[in-house]
């Protein structure tokens, strides 16, 4: 027979312990699902805070004590244990910001901000700087914002040389490059109808300056001044052609009193050359280089003197 087996039997499995509970969740913590709530659980959720804040019997009892008065009605009232929450602090009014964004920034021994290392203003500064920002940035909101936005106008107030009349001209080669300049220093329209101003008083002036001496060279040929210019440009065209068309329209614009005197004796030169020709008219010999009494009226006294010495002086 074998030998029985004297090993210990294992001894019996104690039985496994029994679930713990589930804990209760706490009735004072609202548990908020994820994702949020809905627009819908959100109404109906201030619905309920609502109705539970006009009923009574709905009230937190942990903060509630219900008393019922002689004749049966239920109010609740707030439990003397539960301390008095300090009312919020009211929201700061502009004035007191400021005296505290005043008390905030840091001051130099003169009174002044101190904006930076080096940089301190008074508060007129300050706000002369934020006026002037401002200015600015409306300046440049309302300037035009291309160059051909920009009129060709002359400001109102100004005021031209008496008897001249001064037009503007759209194909003038300086308009384009004047808009260009505006645009882009950013000039206002007030701005660039001054500068136009500018120019147009310094041409009007320039034009009344050339008329003045135009007429003083004129006034020096005498009443016939005029007549006088025209007869030698023509002369010129006549004899010229093309040639002297560009001589005899300098003289119509810019007369030169000398010019013209000098023009005359070449041409009466030239017309009375060949010697004396009668002259049926005065019954008289025509001489030759002889010019009118008007033309010799013009001369000077030196003038005179040179032309009478080339004449006989039995005939003069």
């Amino acid at each position: 027979m074998p030998p029985p087996d004297l090993a210990p039997s294992p001894a019996p499995a104690s039985p496994a312990p029994p679930p713990a509970a589930p804990a209760l969740p706490d009735p004072n913590v609202r548990i908020i699902s994820s994702p949020t709530e809905s627009d819908a659980q959100q109404r109906w959720r201030a619905d309920r805070e609502a109705v539970a804040a006009r009923d009574v019997w709905m009230q937190d009892p942990s903060k509630v004590v219900m008393r019922k008065s002689s004749d049966g009605v239920v109010s609740a009232h707030p439990r003397a244990d539960q301390a008095q929450q300090p009312d919020p602090p009211a929201a700061p009014q502009l004035g007191d910001q400021q005296q505290l964004q005043q008390q905030q920034q840091p001051r130099t021994d003169s009174g002044k901000i101190l904006l930076a290392e080096g940089i301190e203003v008074s508060e007129q500064e300050l706000r002369d700087l934020v006026s002037f920002k401002a200015s600015e940035d409306s300046r440049k909101l309302t300037a035009p914002q291309k160059a051909e936005d920009f009129k060709l106008e002359l400001p109102a107030d100004l005021k031209m040389p008496e008897g001249v009349e001064f037009k503007l001209d759209l194909n003038h080669p300086s308009v384009e490059p004047a808009r260009q300049f505006a645009l882009r220093h950013g000039l206002s329209q007030s701005q660039f109808a001054e500068m136009v101003g500018i120019w147009a008083s310094g041409v009007a002036s320039e034009a009344v300056a050339f008329a003045s001496a135009k007429a003083a060279e004129v006034a020096k040929l005498g009443d016939a001044g005029s007549a006088r210019v025209d007869a030698v440009t023509g002369w010129l065209k006549a004899m010229g052609g093309n040639h002297f068309g560009a001589l005899a329209k300098v003289l119509q614009i810019a007369p030169v009193a000398d010019t013209v005197v000098g023009l005359e004796h070449l041409m009466h030169r030239y017309v009375t050359q060949g010697g004396a020709s009668f002259n049926g008219a005065h019954r008289e010999p025509h001489i030759p280089g002889r010019v009118s009494q008007e033309i010799y009226d013009s001369y000077s006294y030196s003038q005179k003197l040179d032309y009478a010495s080339k004449f006989p002086q039995d005939r003069r």
